[in-house]
């Protein structure tokens, strides 16, 4: 059988300045972008809804199961070998949305890197495997709960883990970076550094994750003015789903 075809999702978490947003649109930063496009409309809104077993599953096995409204069935599956790093920036373990919490029971810790103009700043790493493949996710699954496990059309017989709208500002930079900021329905805001490479599970066909954020940093690095501006005063950065969980614990009984 030839490898599974998947996605590597590359990826760094950063508070962003609001304040600074219209001059990230415009371009007028110092230095400015080499290039920006952002799409018409640039901000889309969409529901995102986790599922998990009762004891939590899939997340002891660092996997998320989600279905987006207007993209379906995702699952995003922690890539262990993303800790090799020419940089010291945390490796986010349990939460795929960038965790200060690690998701509902994981803590995880926070690591500084120093830029040119903030010595302070702190940046959430991650990689990921990605699949949207409905057999694949589903015999993922079966792995973890059994070969009985029912289909999608009843949630992998799973429960409702979170349940929560973000509306997403997106825009290509520099023609290889994908970032995104994003504001949740609950109130939290952060941004993202996405570099996305195509692979495979078995020898990710020469994707170097630790190439793939040396990268980001270089990129975040170049233009701090925006991207600098982690661990302003004081505030961690967490993804999206460890907010959700510190701020309403976790969706299941």
């Amino acid at each position: 059988m030839p490898p599974l075809r998947t996605l590597l999702e590359i990826e760094q978490k950063f508070l962003f300045n609001p304040a600074l947003v219209p001059l990230f649109r415009a371009n007028l930063g110092k230095p400015p972008f080499r290039s920006i496009v952002q799409p018409h409309p640039a901000v889309s809104s969409f529901r995102d809804v986790y599922y998990d077993g009762k004891g939590g599953e899939l997340e002891k096995e660092g996997i998320w199961l989600r279905k987006r409204e207007g993209k379906g069935w995702e699952v995003k599956q922690r890539l262990a070998s993303a800790s090799a790093s020419a940089s010291p920036i945390l490796l986010s373990t349990r939460d795929p949305t960038g965790g200060g919490q690690g998701g509902r029971n994981h803590p995880s810790t926070t690591t500084t890197i120093s830029n040119e103009n903030n010595e302070n700043s702190t940046y959430l790493r991650s990689t990921f495997i990605e699949l949207n493949s409905l057999a694949s996710i589903h015999r993922l699954i079966r792995t973890n709960f059994g070969p009985n496990v029912p289909g999608p059309e009843q949630n992998f017989g799973l429960e409702v883990l979170c349940d929560f709208r973000t509306d997403r500002e997106h825009a290509t930079v520099d023609d290889d970076f994908a970032v995104v900021l994003d504001r949740t329905c609950f109130g939290h805001a952060v941004g993202e550094v996405e570099l996305i490479a195509g692979g495979a599970c078995t020898g990710m066909n020469g994707d170097d994750p630790a190439e793939g954020h040396q990268r980001i940093d270089d990129f975040m690095r170049k233009y701090a003015w925006f991207f600098g501006g982690g661990g302003r005063g004081g505030k961690k950065i967490k993804g999206k789903l460890s907010a959700y969980f510190e701020r309403f614990g976790v969706g299941m009984d």
